[in-house]
């Protein structure tokens, strides 16, 4: 019967529409001699369409080395997540373990991460909010760590380890569900909760009106105009010279020169749009003829 299961799994292992995997044990520690429910979480196992770990098999323990740890009982609560009950010997080495589902019949092992820890109370890892974070392109974001005396890092991206990536801070330049693994002075390693990261875009930035540079009188009002979006602010400048208080999506100008928007969207990415050139037309020269010759006027006689 066990080899039967198994075959389910390995069917379902060979081809996977998502990565299956183990994501935490909880509670992660415990005293020697201690008992105690842990619940274990997973995704994309489907134990109750297929196979499951059993203590009967075991197939699913901790270890540390050579010292093995295998549970009371393991109960299937559903699709993701397992109760798992262990009663931890009193000679059980100090320190951190591996937990593990072992399909040694199909060469398939899963770790929890993080694993296990016994006599030895991790400090609990934390990532500095928001726990979702948006990247434009080319840009990144920073991740933090909380600090502590004799901590030491490992990140993760999609519970994968991230090679080098060693430091309380970590630059993230992808998407992806990010993850570090603190240690601290005692040797009791602790696994974050996921700070998910997304790409993503720039916002068109277009003077739609007028839709062409233009020339008008001197101070003739024009109305500049740009695109709307969801969440969009608006910051508009004058030959590369911020204008202060213009974050409107109009403008209204009564002077000539280059105009431009930065526009930036609600995932933080900015755009600025071409120039929008404004120029003064020059006035004519007014000229009347009397009897007694021509009278001209400048262009300034005839605004006064």
């Amino acid at each position: 019967m066990k080899i039967v299961l198994q075959l389910l799994v390995i069917c379902c292992l060979a081809f996977p529409a998502k990565a299956q995997q183990f994501l935490s044990i909880n509670p992660n520690f415990a005293n020697s001699g201690q008992s105690l429910n842990t619940t274990v979480t997973s995704e994309f196992f489907y134990f109750t369409q297929g196979s499951s770990p059993g203590q009967f098999w075991q197939d699913f323990y901790m270890y540390q080395g050579n010292y093995i740890i295998f549970p009371n009982f393991v109960n299937v609560v559903d699709d993701d997540h397992l109760e798992v009950s262990w009663s931890i010997p009193t000679a059980a080495p100090s320190g951190n373990y591996e937990v593990v589902w072992d399909i040694s019949f199909g060469g398939y092992l899963f770790p929890i991460p993080g694993g296990f820890n016994i006599n030895c109370i991790p400090t609990q890892g934390v990532i500095a909010p928001p726990s979702i974070r948006y990247i434009c392109p080319g840009s990144s974001t920073i991740l933090t760590a909380n600090a502590g005396t004799g901590f030491t890092y490992q990140w993760y991206k999609n519970n994968a380890l991230i090679q080098g990536a060693t430091l309380q801070s970590y630059s993230a330049t992808s998407s992806g569900s990010y993850q570090v693994r603190i240690t601290n002075a005692q040797g009791c390693p602790d696994l974050s909760d996921p700070v998910n990261v997304y790409n993503a875009s720039v916002p068109n930035a277009i003077i739609s009106s007028p839709s062409t540079n233009i020339m008008v009188c001197p101070n003739q009002i024009v109305t500049l105009g740009t695109n709307s979006g969801f969440g969009y602010t608006y910051q508009w400048f004058k030959s590369g010279v911020l204008l202060n208080g213009s974050t409107s999506q109009f403008l209204t100008i009564s002077d000539s020169g280059s105009y431009t928007v930065r526009i930036t969207n609600n995932q933080g990415c900015s755009n600025t749009s071409q120039p929008r050139v404004i120029t003064w037309a020059s006035l004519p020269v007014a000229s009347i003829t009397t009897s007694t010759g021509n009278l001209d006027f400048a262009p300034a006689q005839l605004l006064a």
